[in-house]
């Protein structure tokens, strides 16, 4: 990934046309300097200057993660082994090493200690905790043979950000190259000069740089779709399972204690839905808060508004069947209305 500086400066996110769109596949074009010359054009002030920086983001997702898993291992091991240093020649590597060996050998446990080595340690190193120094160094040589064989390849451009001298080269950029998703597809447009090599471009406002995860800026919108829907089925278990306990915990304990777990259940679901949101991957921090948002949401208003309202409504049906034989339908129109109100509006204040 070829990465300028970010500054505070209006910046633009250019999007190539996502690959199930094969009428306009992406200008795979590296040469920072072909970009600029292309969108400095646009900038009518300062010209030969209005583009500040060009940044290429490559579909390099695998070798930046093999990167990530490698300096985490370092860490690692270097927690275990201050002085060891994974640059070093390999014999001092391996005599550092040895010497571990020789001090784990020889260090005093404790009853406690044996126990956790004999039985949980073993559980945790399956997750990747907890790891020993000869392991660590097994799996930084596997990230480094890894990353040497993805550097030997060609990585496609993913994406492409833009950065302007001014606000009025942006405008300016964005209201000329601005472009229907039907003519993007169809790759057509009215002015020859807004294409580039050939290809209409999709321009959108970017993310704040620290806001993009680079790690999945190419997954697929299909692949996130499927998440998401596990994700969302998860959350309506967890709010059929918060109504249930709700309901026993009445039933058993009445409705003091029933309000208890309530806001129990309000309290843990936002730490409960943090954990899942680890199986989807956004490109952009805002779509992943996005997604939070609505399960907390869901579950909060549901657990607080609508099991309630049911509750209501099933405790009072002796009642309503005695209004319904003994009144008109008008009483019970509107003691619905009133429920379908206070459901809506209550969570709100």
């Amino acid at each position: 990934m070829m990465i300028i500086t970010y500054d505070d400066k209006c910046v633009d996110k250019l999007y190539t046309p996502p690959p199930f769109l094969p009428a306009v596949s992406p200008p795979n074009e590296k040469d920072p300097e072909k970009w600029r010359a292309f969108f400095e054009k646009f900038d009518d002030r300062i010209k030969g200057k209005g583009v500040s920086m060009v940044s290429i983001m490559l579909k390099n997702a695998p070798l930046l993660e093999a990167l990530r898993s490698r300096r985490h291992y370092i860490q690692q091991l270097n927690a275990i082994i201050p002085t060891l240093n994974i640059n070093d020649p390999p014999e001092r590597v391996a005599k550092l090493l040895h010497d571990q060996d020789v001090a784990e050998f020889h260090k005093k446990r404790s009853l406690m200690e044996r126990c956790f080595i004999f039985s949980l340690r073993p559980i945790l190193r399956r997750l990747g905790m907890y790891l020993d120094h000869r392991v660590l160094k097994e799996r930084i040589d596997e990230k480094t043979a890894e990353i040497k064989k993805l550097q030997d390849q060609d990585f496609d451009v993913s994406s492409v950000i833009v950065t302007f001298e001014t606000e009025a080269g942006k405008r300016n950029a964005l209201d000329l190259l601005q472009a229907s998703r039907l003519d993007i597809t169809r790759n057509r447009t009215r002015d020859q000069s807004h294409l580039f090599e050939g290809r209409v471009l999709d321009i959108v406002q970017p993310a704040e740089p620290s806001a993009l995860n680079y790690l999945h800026l190419d997954a697929p919108i299909g692949g996130i779709f499927v998440q998401f829907i596990i994700t969302l089925a998860i959350t309506l278990a967890l709010i059929v399972l918060g109504g249930y306990l709700v309901y026993i915990t009445r039933k058993a304990r009445g409705a003091f204690w029933g309000g208890i777990v309530t806001t129990t259940l309000n309290v843990m679901i936002p730490f409960i839905v943090n954990m899942l949101m680890l199986i989807e991957t956004h490109s952009r921090e805002d779509d992943r808060q996005k997604s939070l948002y609505i399960k907390v949401t869901l579950f909060r208003w549901v657990n607080t508004a609508i099991t309630a309202k049911v509750r209501l409504y099933v405790a009072l049906c002796p009642l309503l069947l005695f209004i319904t034989h003994n009144a008109h339908f008008g009483c019970i129109s509107s003691m619905m209305s009133h429920c379908c109100h206070n459901a809506v509006y209550c969570p709100i204040h």
